[in-house]
């Protein structure tokens, strides 16, 4: 990224497999976003209190916490409540889709990735996420002219 470009937000990548986490790394890095990698729900949970992220993505299957419980948690957290987080998963079935939404889950992906797909995912939910976050620090009001 060119050091004059303003990025376009800040996601965490979280998914057990490294090759995973450096494709989606690299695809998102190239396209203006800054990414921190955690390999596990429970360095998910760590990190994510850390930084002040634009988006969450998120796998399913994982040891230890997986994607399901590490998104419930995340958005039991104070800066969770209106991250989009949008898991990322092999599982088509309709009740894993249904239970990614009835954790918390924005939306979903399903694997492989397909990374140009990915990159325009990200951008709206990401740069919609920035831009609430600035109307509210800068005092926005809605009927102020």
């Amino acid at each position: 990224m060119d050091s004059r470009q303003e990025t376009r937000g800040r996601i965490l990548v979280v998914d057990d497999d490294p090759l995973t986490r450096i494709l989606i790394g690299d695809t998102l890095e190239h396209d203006g976003f800054i990414v921190q990698e955690a390999e596990s729900g429970e360095s998910a949970l760590a990190i994510f209190v850390e930084y002040d992220f634009d988006m969450v993505l998120l796998d399913v299957l994982m040891p230890g916490i997986d994607g399901f419980a590490t998104c419930a948690q995340l958005r039991q957290l104070p800066a969770g409540a209106n991250v989009p987080i949008v898991m990322i998963t092999a599982l088509e079935d309709e009740f894993s889709i249904q239970h990614a939404y009835s954790t918390g889950a924005t939306d979903f992906i399903t694997k492989p990735l397909n990374t140009f797909i990915l990159a325009h995912r990200a951008l709206y939910p990401a740069s919609q996420r920035r831009h609430a976050r600035a109307i509210v620090a800068g005092g926005f009001s809605a009927g102020a002219d």
